[in-house]
Order: structure tokens, then sequence, then C-alpha cells
């Protein structure tokens, strides 16, 4: 949505020549600028130089359980008797 505000905004207000679309370009515009300027910058867990023969493996954990599974987990958990080996 806020892209095609920004786009209208550009065409229909900066270029166009109307004041409430280039008043709506300059908002998205400043909205954009506070989101870059609060994101989070990325946490850089180790940083080392690789030798020769050295091997490098990048593992994606995958998508953190939402609530729903982490309810539905503890549900099943909670039924089914502890088995022990």
């Amino acid at each position: 949505m806020l892209r095609t505000l920004r786009r209208l905004g550009w065409y229909r207000g900066v270029l166009g020549g109307r004041r409430d679309w280039a008043a709506v370009w300059a908002l998205v515009g400043f909205v954009g600028l506070v989101r870059r300027a609060l994101q989070k910058e990325p946490e850089v867990v180790a940083v080392e130089k690789l030798r020769r023969g050295q091997q490098l493996t990048i593992v994606s954990l995958g998508p953190p359980e939402t609530r729903r599974q982490r309810r539905r987990r503890r549900r099943r958990e909670r039924r089914a008797p502890a088995r022990t080996a």
C-alpha cells in the first residue's frame, strides 16, 4: 500500500502539481526513512578467517514457532504419557 501511495504521490503530486498528493509522497517517504533508521542491525555471531582445507557450514533453523503451534505441542505433550527407553 505504501508503494502505491508513494507512486501516486510522485506522479500526481510532484510531477502533476497537486499539493495534496505531493504531501502524501513526502509523508510516505518520511515514514520509510524512520523505519529504516529504527530497524535493528543484524547480529554478528562470529568472524573468523578460513584456512585452506577448512569448511563453513550455514544452517537455517527455520521460522520460530507460532503461539498456536506452541499451544498444540504443549497439549500433545500433556496428553501423551512420558515414554522411557
